[in-house]
């Protein structure tokens, strides 16, 4: 059988988020809207590359700071990963009302964990299974070095073999 060609998938899918974004009455031109885009396509390019290169069924998300769980609308809603027929997403914020109106938006669809990195919560003892990329964007300015480096060790320790960490901060 023939293997399905997404090899356009990643373009077509930002062609019609961005008509979607000229169509929505929000700024077009605001840095921050297209921050948000840019970093979210940074993670799409890793689980592209997580699909492709590992011809895995199934993609394994951790989003760290997740707020209303955004990133998994921007990836449910715009792209498909050569194959990948499912994104198992795990959203992980300190603040319980983001983590409840995600919850209100995507149901079951995605798994949600209040956790406050700040207490020297260790992720990779939180949860079991590894993960195929794992994105912290703008996180970790918000907890202290130590806290950031025992983060970062936990990220390390989740991610599958060549799984991917994809992290931004503003400073």
């Amino acid at each position: 059988m023939a293997k399905e060609d997404f090899s356009r998938a990643h373009v077509d899918g930002a062609e019609e988020l961005f008509a979607s974004v000229r169509n929505s009455g929000l700024d077009f031109n605001s840095a921050r809207l297209w921050g948000n885009i840019l970093r979210y396509m940074f993670v799409c390019q890793s689980i592209e590359a997580a699909a492709y290169t590992h011809g895995k069924e199934t993609i394994r998300i951790l989003d760290i700071g997740c707020s209303e769980a955004t990133m998994y609308g921007f990836i449910a809603r715009n792209f498909q990963f050569y194959g990948a027929k499912k994104i198992e997403y795990v959203g992980v914020d300190v603040r319980q009302s983001s983590l409840d109106a995600a919850r209100a938006l995507y149901g079951d669809e995605v798994t949600l964990v209040n956790l406050d990195l700040n207490e020297e919560t260790k992720l990779h003892e939180f949860f079991s299974e590894p993960f195929d990329v794992i994105s912290a964007q703008q996180v970790l300015e918000h907890v202290g070095y130590d806290d950031a480096i025992e983060m970062l060790k936990s990220c390390n320790k989740l991610l599958v073999d060549a799984g991917q960490l994809v992290i931004s901060a503003p400073n």
